[in-house]
Formats: structure tokens, C-alpha cells, sequence
């Protein structure tokens, strides 16, 4: 195999992924927005934010895959392998927007009040700046995690039927299958340094960029644009000058002004009041009725969802009624949560190690890539390894695929809030003298706090979805597995038994749902309100 063959199925793949990530970003403003400003709208969003990023993606991918192959046989493969990474870059994104928008300090909305600035303006200029460094330093864990999914993304079976796109991913998978170790080792190297080109090129630029929308009392430094940004305006400059002559009309200002200065104050007449009013009351019933047809078309969707599950989910409601098969189910749904109770508090310490990282500019120039890189490697690849070394301690192996499967979304998030943290603060501190401990109980664990509560809800919905791997292993023939949920749900999809595999699936949404509604809820609601900047 030619390098030019690995460098175009790479390219394949990362044009993928950034059209994934693009997507995610979009849907991250719009969905997370919405929850942070309206009540309603957080009370059903959030739960089921965290429900999505917790059921595990390769279960209902199927679904989806016929989906889209069948309204669109011919790129539908495609669209089912962009939808996939997308699932899987989307929901921290989510909750960082939720969390950068709760987070805004109350004297910038009460400006915004007093400048009468609509809905429009505020997320414009208010909401989506403020959101912009907590996303953008969310961009190298939803790449990662892209990149676990990667080859599920390029390689879908379907029935009977596999449909296999070029890619890194399946490129990787086939090489394995051949025994072609030269080639996989040559693939992995450029894997990497793809990787580390996307942050030294991409993500490092970005996140220095995105200082510019930090909360500042003193005066802006200047911050660098992205030399993608900067080419993207220069060459598209001529185009938007040629359009803005062609679309717009030049008309001179200051001559118009002085003529609307020098005409008398007008009255509107009786008639015209009321033709204004008739046009107020036309418009208000347009709102109500596009309204409406919004509404119809929402409850549609939402019926022939309910329509197309209803009997999947009553035989597995069914299935659970017997009192063998729930018993054994809850003792498998405890034997799973004690692993991700057990691999959170092992993983809390990388908090440090973010504080360590975005505080050091040595450690940032050199850990960061490195951390990345090991990020960005997909979990299942040590496997083989960890068998090796720990043999039939499969237990202990589980822990460990899911702490690489979810302690980076602490490390992100709190390498992020302390990067974002106002360089006023920071002069304060540097000021003060204080001890380290002084420090980080007084500065830095304030200012992490709520990102550590956003981090530790997407790394706990990672565990949950990390299960499928964790608990249970094929390697060649031989299959590793232990007590729990994601095992169940793994035997029973290899065996075609989907009445159990929706009946577990139902036991883990429940359990989700009650941790969001009774910890996770509270503790957002606390840091976010106590711990925020405020002038």
C-alpha cells in the first residue's frame, strides 16, 4: 500500500470529522442557548441531553443507518457515518454552551437590559461570545472522541449487508484483519501526526484566539486571529466587496440625513393608524399560525417516533415484568455503576493536572500535544495489551477502559475554565501572597468548580456509554466479560435478542434520568450561581 493511499484515506476521514464537528457546533449554540436562557426549555432539553450522550451510540445506530440509506441510497452510508460522529462530538458541546451561558455574569445581562437589546442581539453579541472559549476548548475531546467512533463510522453493517467507506478508520480495521503489521504501523504514524498537526495547526491557534471573549476589567491585549480565519477573510474579502456593490445601492449618507432634518415632524392620520394596526394584527396571527404549524409538525415527528417503538418497547416493558429477568438486571445495573463510581474517583485527580497544564506555559507547549495524542487514540486498541498484562482480571481492565474513555472530559473542561479565567484575577493573585493551597481553594477551585460539574456529567454519561466496551471484550474468538449492563446489552445484540437488549437499555435511561434529576441537577444549580464572576 502507497502512503499517498494512507494520506487520502486519512483526509477522508478528517473531512468527516470537521463536518461532524462544524455541524455540532451549530446544534450546540442553538440547543444549549436555549436551555441556559428558558426554564422550560432546560427542564426537557438538559435530561434529555443527558439520556442521548449516555445510551450507547452504537445501539440505535442501526436504526439510523437504515434511515438513511433508505431516502438516500446513494449517500446515505455517508450521511449515517457523518450522523454517527456527530452523536459522538455533540453532547459536551451542548453542555458547555449551557454552562457558559448560565455562567454570565448578572451585570452583562443588565446592561443588555438597559440597551433593549432583543433576543437576536443578545445571542449574538452576548450569548455565543461568551460560549466561545468553553466550545472551543471542548473541540480536542469531541475530536477524540470522533475518533473512537471512527471506524464504527466507516465500517456499517446492516443485516446481511456491510457497506465500507475509505477511511483511516476502516483502513486501520482492514490492515488489522490482514495481518499487515508494516502498513497498520505506517497508518498509525501518520494517524498521529495527523493529530498532532490538527492541534498545533488548529485547536492551539483557536484556543489562543479565544482569549478575546474572556471577561476583562483592563485594557484588551490583542490576540492573534487563526491563519485559517485570517486567509478565509482575505480571499473571500473581493467577493462580499463585489456583492456589497452590486446587491447594496450606494447612496450618500449625510445628504439624506440633512433632508430628514429639515422636514417637519409628521402626524400619522387616523387612516393610517389604523392600516398600521391592521398590519400588527395580520402579523401577530402570521406568528400564531407559523406557530401552530410548527407545533403540528413537532407532535407528528414525535408521534411517529412513539409509533415506530411502541412494540419494540412493550415486549421489552413485558420482559421486565418477569421477576428473574428484572433481578438480574438491577444486579447487573449496581455491578456497573460501582465500576464508573469506582473510575470517577480515580480520574478526579487529572484536575490537578489540567490546573497544572493551562497554568504552566512549558507544560502547555508540551504535555498538551502529548495528552491529546493519547486522547485521540482509540481505548480499544490497548485491549490486546491490558489482557496480556493483567489476564483474567477483567474487572480491573473494564476500570481502566473506561476511565480512557471519559477522564479526558475533566481534563478539558477544567483545563478550560482555568484558561478562560479573566487576567483580573489572576493579577489579584498574583498580587496576594498567598500559599498554592491559599490559592487554589480561594481562585482556582471557585473558578473550576462549574466546569468540574459539567465535565464530571459528560464523563459519567461516557462511562455509561463506554460499557459496550468495557465489559464486554472479543479478542479473536475468545470473548472476556463480566457482570453488568453493558455486557448484557452487548450478548444480547450478538445474539439477536432485542427484547432484553431494549429492556436493559429502558433500566439505563431510568437510572440516568434519576441521577440527573436528583444530583447532577442540584449541584449545576449550585456552582453555576454561587460560583461566577461578578462585579
Amino acid at each position: 500500500m502507497s502512503i499517498l493511499e494512507i494520506l487520502y484515506a486519512l483526509a477522508l476521514s478528517w473531512l468527516r470529522l470537521a463536518i461532524g464537528l462544524a455541524i455540532s457546533v451549530v446544534i450546540s449554540f442553538f440547543v444549549g442557548i436555549l436551555a441556559g436562557i428558558n426554564k422550560t426549555a432546560e427542564k426537557i432539553i438538559i435530561p434529555i441531553v443527558d439520556i442521548l450522550q449516555s445510551i450507547p451510540i452504537l445501539g440505535f445506530f442501526p436504526v439510523a443507518v437504515y434511515f438513511f440509506i433508505y431516502f438516500v441510497p446513494s449517500l446515505g452510508p455517508e450521511l449515517a457515518a457523518i450522523f454517527l460522529i456527530i452523536t459522538s462530538e455533540l453532547w459536551n458541546l451542548i453542555f458547555a454552551v449551557y454552562e457558559s451561558v448560565r455562567s454570565i455574569p448578572a451585570y452583562i445581562m443588565e446592561q443588555a437590559e438597559l440597551s433593549n437589546l432583543n433576543i437576536f442581539q443578545k445571542i449574538s453579541k452576548i450569548y455565543i461570545p461568551s460560549s466561545w472559549s468553553q466550545v472551543i476548548g471542548n473541540f480536542p475531546i469531541s475530536w477524540a472522541i470522533g475518533l473512537f467512533f471512527l471506524s464504527s463510522s466507516e465500517i456499517i453493517s446492516l443485516g446481511t449487508t456491510t457497506y465500507q467507506l475509505l477511511g483511516i478508520g476502516s483502513l486501520i480495521f482492514n490492515l488489522f484483519s490482514m495481518n499487515d503489521i508494516n502498513d497498520l504501523l505506517l497508518s498509525f504514524v501518520f494517524l498521529i501526526l495527523a493529530i498532532i498537526a490538527t492541534h498545533v495547526l488548529f485547536f492551539r491557534p483557536l484556543n489562543e484566539w479565544a482569549k478575546k471573549f474572556k471577561y476583562e476589567l483592563k485594557a484588551e491585549e490583542t490576540y492573534r486571529t487563526p491563519w485559517f480565519i485570517s486567509t478565509f477573510v482575505r480571499t473571500t474579502r473581493p467577493i462580499r466587496s463585489f456583492a456589497r456593490r452590486i446587491i447594496v445601492p450606494r447612496i450618500p449618507i449625510s445628504p439624506f440625513v440633512k433632508k430628514q432634518n429639515l422636514e417637519p415632524t409628521y402626524t400619522l392620520t387616523t387612516e393610517e393608524i389604523n392600516e398600521n394596526y391592521a398590519k400588527q394584527k395580520a402579523l401577530i396571527s402570521i406568528k400564531k399560525l407559523l406557530k401552530f404549524v410548527l407545533y403540528f409538525l413537532l407532535l407528528t415527528i414525535v408521534a411517529y417516533f412513539v409509533y415506530l417503538i411502541y412494540y419494540p418497547i412493550s415486549q421489552a416493558l413485558n420482559l421486565l415484568l418477569q421477576t428473574p429477568v428484572l433481578i438480574n438486571l438491577l444486579l447487573a445495573t449496581g455491578y456497573s455503576a460501582l465500576r464508573i463510581l469506582i473510575s470517577v474517583a480515580l480520574m478526579m485527580p487529572v484536575l490537578f493536572l489540567g490546573i497544572f497544564v493551562a497554568l504552566n506555559k512549558l507544560a502547555k507547549r508540551v504535555l498538551l500535544p502529548i495528552i491529546l495524542i493519547v486522547a485521540s487514540i482509540p481505548a480499544p486498541l490497548f485491549i490486546p495489551l491490558l489482557i496480556l498484562v493483567f489476564g483474567p482480571q477483567i474487572d480491573a481492565i473494564s476500570i481502566l477502559v473506561i476511565i480512557s474513555g471519559s477522564i479526558w472530559y475533566i481534563f478539558y473542561n477544567v483545563f478550560s475554565a482555568i484558561e478562560s479565567m479573566p487576567a483580573d484575577i489572576k493579577e489579584v493573585m498574583s498580587l496576594s501572597n498567598l500559599s498554592p493551597l491559599q490559592r487554589f481553594s480561594k481562585f482556582y477551585f471557585p473558578a473550576l468548580l462549574p466546569a468540574l460539574i459539567t465535565g464530571s456529567i459528560t464523563a459519567v454519561g461516557g462511562a455509561w456509554n463506554a460499557l459496550m466496551v468495557a465489559e464486554w471484550i472479543q479478542v479473536g474468538d475468545n470473548v472476556y466479560s463480566v457482570n453488568g449492563l453493558g455486557a448484557v446489552i452487548d450478548e444480547a445484540a450478538s445474539v439477536g435478542n432485542l427484547n432484553l437488549l431494549y429492556a436493559a437499555l429502558i433500566i439505563m435511561v431510568l437510572v440516568v434520568v434519576l441521577l440527573d434529576r436528583t444530583i447532577w441537577k442540584k449541584l449545576y444549580d449550585y456552582t453555576t450561581s454561587k460560583f461566577r464572576y461578578e462585579i
